[in-house]
């Protein structure tokens, strides 16, 4: 139980840490397109030496921050399923563990049936008593 409870507090700290990061690489994706979109429409800029030069290096940052957020979205798939498997896992071992607590109570109820046939018998041996060497039958009152 604390195994899952400890889980589930670091899936949310995942989603949320995740769900954060998606949103704000959202936003900067979008106004990043819309810089792009703006540049290729020209926004009618003389196309002189100094204006490609100055354009360069904005195109640059653009392709290196496009280059980044493509990263960032391969990381973020690969958490995602490393979390999947986690989940699998802890799973798994709540199975495993209601499989044993099933066997431990089987196993308790085994040694309480022994128990009490072991304590039937030693009733039934009392019966025979050995006195001086021979065997005497006391019936039971």
């Amino acid at each position: 139980m604390l195994l899952h409870a400890g889980y589930v507090v670091v899936q949310t700290g995942f989603e949320i840490v995740i769900g954060e990061r998606m949103r704000r690489d959202a936003v900067q994706g979008h106004e990043l397109l819309q810089l792009v979109s703006r540049l290729d429409q020209g926004e009618r800029l003389a196309l002189d030496g100094a204006a490609l030069e100055a354009r360069s290096p904005a195109v640059s940052a653009v392709e290196r921050v496009t280059g980044l957020m493509a990263e960032l979205n391969a990381s973020t798939a690969g958490q995602g399923d490393s979390i999947g498997q986690v989940n699998q896992a802890i799973a798994r071992l709540d199975e495993m563990t209601q499989q044993n607590a099933g066997l431990v109570e089987q196993s308790a109820a085994a040694s309480q049936s022994l128990r009490e046939q072991a304590a039937g018998l030693d009733e039934v041996v009392k019966v025979f008593l050995i006195t001086g060497g021979s065997a005497s039958s006391r019936a039971p009152a």
